[in-house]
């Protein structure tokens, strides 16, 4: 088969061509540190890579959820903690005001110290967050959870809901605590019992001994009981879903590292390898431009 000089020009340009373009894809491959710059240079394993990403993409989601939900619930157990200190202070006090030693004047003392004790215990069940928004409202954030009606008595004024937060695939975790489920859920609530406590302290004309004296002592060491023991219970369960979210994380980690590791393995450029083909594919690049020198000057008035 006879090949024209416009053939052999052809594919001496096509050659340079594609060896320029290796060359220059190895140039780019050395630049960047990776064999996988677009989806055409190695389409399976581009693929691969994504689906690698958003894996990691999603981890990285998971690990914020859990940094956040972290500090919201630790927010939760210290205050929870501060408040059982403050009910332990409010036990001891009610025990001494049953003590029939008493005069009227020291329970009043009792009376007064149990008063700010109450607005502290208030105080604390209102706890707002960093963007002041209260954290024991369920889904009511904008209002505050306790509070005294028209009527003068406390009620709650939130939700019951609590918000779940995914921290793993198929993993939830419960982001906060309802003052409602705390303080609210029985027959009796620590706040109007106190007020009761307080009011029959006051009293000059009970003491103990009395049937509402002694009524009102009961029920408010009832509650007062029962408030600490739901208390502990939630810190409790606060400590079990910390416990649960550390787990996560650190599977979350290995699961991060590993992917990077196979990210690596797929995308990143074997130096050796490049720099050989970097040299093959110069040597080529320069072998056809020498060919195609050497052809263009062959003529028939070159032999004349």
């Amino acid at each position: 088969m006879r090949v024209s000089m416009q053939q052999m020009h052809r594919l001496n340009i096509n050659s340079m061509q594609m060896n320029q373009a290796n060359y220059g894809k190895v140039m780019q491959q050395m630049s960047t540190g990776k064999r996988i710059n677009v989806p055409s240079d190695d389409p399976l394993g581009a693929v691969q890579t994504l689906s690698l990403q958003r894996e990691q993409a999603q981890l990285i989601q998971y690990m914020d959820n859990i940094s956040s939900l972290r500090m919201s619930l630790s927010r939760s157990e210290s205050t929870l903690d501060n408040m059982n200190n403050v009910l332990y202070r409010v036990r001891d006090l009610t025990l001494q005001g049953n003590n029939g030693a008493l005069s009227h004047e020291d329970r009043k003392g009792i009376a007064a110290e149990l008063r700010v004790l109450q607005d502290s215990l208030v105080e604390h069940v209102n706890t707002r967050d960093e963007k002041g928004k209260y954290i024991f409202s369920g889904n009511e954030v904008d209002t505050a959870p306790v509070a005294r009606d028209a009527n003068g008595n406390w009620v709650y004024q939130g939700d019951l809901n609590q918000r779940d937060v995914p921290v793993g695939e198929g993993n939830w975790v419960k982001g906060n605590d309802t003052a409602g489920a705390i303080f609210f859920s029985g027959a009796a609530d620590i706040f109007n019992e106190m007020d009761n406590w307080i009011a029959v302290l006051e009293d000059p004309n009970l003491a103990p001994g009395d049937p509402a004296f002694e009524a009102a002592f009961n029920g408010a060491l009832t509650a007062i009981d029962g408030t600490m023991g739901t208390i502990g219970q939630t810190m409790t369960e606060l400590g079990g879903r910390q416990q649960a979210m550390d787990l996560l994380e650190t599977a979350h980690q290995d699961i991060g590292m590993f992917n990077q590791e196979l990210i690596g393995e797929i995308e990143d450029l074997d130096y050796s390898e490049a720099s050989l083909a970097l040299a093959t594919y110069l040597m080529a690049l320069q072998a056809t431009q020498q060919s195609y020198v050497k052809i263009n000057q062959l003529s028939l008035f070159n032999h004349l």
